[in-house]
Parts: C-alpha cells; sequence; structure tokens
C-alpha cells in the first residue's frame, strides 16, 4: 500500500467515526424522546380512566350586584297620535265676572224753570250707581227746554260730586231775535268719566242760564258703567 492510500485510508476512518458518532447522539436522543412521550400518553390515558362519569347539575348561585346604569340612548321616533278620551267631567261653575251696569230715569212731572245764574240740581234728573268693579261710567241726558229771549241753558253732570267730561256744555242755542218767544224743543248731550272706582254713585244733572229765564219739560237720565278691565 503506498503513502497516498494510507493517507485517504485514514481519512475516511476518520469521517466514519465521525458519522458514528453523530449517530449514536441522534439515537440517544431518539430514545429520551420516546421515553417522555411514551409518559406523557400513559399520563393522559390514566387521568382518562380516573375521571368518573359527570356528575347532576348543581343548584344556581345567588343572583349577583347589579351593574351601573348603561348610557340613555337616543329617542326613537314619535308614535303615531292615540285615540281622544272621554270628555272629563265638567268643573264647578266660577264666580260671575264684571257686568255692565245700565240705569235709566224718566220724568213726565210739569215744566220747571230757573233763572239762576250758578248750577242748581234739575228736578227728578238723579240716578244711584252701583259700581262692583273699577267702570267706565257713560251719561246721557236729553229733555225738551227752551229759553227766554236772549238766554241759553247750560248744564253739566256729575258722578259722585265729580264733575264728568267734558264739564259745563250749552244745551240750548242763542235765539237771534229776542222779540219771538220760542216753544220747546228737544236737546241731549253725552257725558263720559273714566275709571270710576267701585263704590256707590249718585249721577245727577244740573242747570243755568247765562240770561232771562230758562223751561224744561220731560227729561230723561241714562248711565251706562263698563267695566274697566
Amino acid at each position: 500500500m503506498e503513502t497516498g492510500d494510507l493517507i485517504h485510508w485514514g481519512k475516511t476512518m476518520t469521517e466514519v467515526k465521525n458519522i458514528i458518532g453523530v449517530s449514536k447522539t441522534v439515537f440517544i436522543i431518539g430514545i429520551i424522546i420516546a421515553i417522555l412521550s411514551s409518559t406523557v400518553v400513559s399520563t393522559v390515558v390514566t387521568m382518562q380512566w380516573a375521571r368518573g362519569p359527570k356528575g347532576e347539575k348543581g343548584d344556581p348561585g345567588p343572583q349577583g350586584i347589579q351593574g351601573l346604569q348603561g348610557p340613555q340612548g337616543e329617542q326613537g321616533p314619535i308614535g303615531p297620535q292615540g285615540e281622544q278620551g272621554p270628555q272629563g267631567i265638567q268643573g264647578p261653575i266660577g264666580p260671575p265676572g264684571p257686568s255692565w251696569v245700565f240705569v235709566s230715569r224718566t220724568s213726565n212731572e210739569s215744566a220747571q224753570t230757573t233763572e239762576t245764574m250758578q248750577f242748581v240740581d234739575v228736578n227728578e234728573a238723579s240716578i244711584n250707581l252701583v259700581l262692583n268693579t273699577t267702570s267706565h261710567v257713560l251719561i246721557m241726558f236729553s229733555t225738551v227746554s227752551f229759553t227766554g229771549a236772549g238766554g241759553r241753558i247750560y248744564i253739566r253732570a256729575l258722578i259722585g260730586g265729580t264733575v264728568a267730561h267734558p264739564g259745563e256744555v250749552i244745551l240750548t242755542p242763542l235765539m237771534s231775535d229776542p222779540s219771538i218767544m220760542h216753544g220747546y224743543a228737544s236737546y241731549a248731550f253725552n257725558f263720559y268719566e273714566p275709571s270710576i272706582d267701585a263704590g256707590v254713585y249718585t249721577v245727577k244733572i244740573q242747570w243755568k242760564v247765562n240770561a232771562d229765564t230758562g223751561y224744561m219739560d220731560e227729561r230723561t237720565l241714562t248711565v251706562l258703567a263698563i267695566p274697566a278691565a
């Protein structure tokens, strides 16, 4: 055997030893893995055989504490309107509200006269007025009258001592011809006083002349009170 052959043979033997060493190591590791696997399988099988049959379901435990309320959800769409319910029982009648007051007086007594230039009461031309609430008062007066030559009749209305608007007024015209005696004619005027407080009042008409003599016959006094609110 030559030298080259010896070297090759020696190298081959080394490689063989290395291969044999690796195979031995792998073989030992394989044995260990097989032993561990067999142990795990044996344990699982043992546990399966050791577990008994499934028992009956136990009683439910006590209910737990209620959790916190969650956030409120969005409002849903409005549903359709339901049917109208039956009409309820009528309630008691309330107290009466303020009402209008109407009073009137007419006199047919014989004619009266005046020659005074200061206001005096007209006979049978007064009315008692009872107001339950603050009211606006309308005073309406009409009469049949005349004056002598050159004279005029003036009138005014009073309510509880207060001169109603617009104050004193001329009732009859001035005669253009003093030598002519004119006869009776109809005259009228309306007076007004706002916001008169509740109470009892006397409403009356007064008259006077600026000259000569004034005459007055039939007359009517009418008072209308209208609640202010």
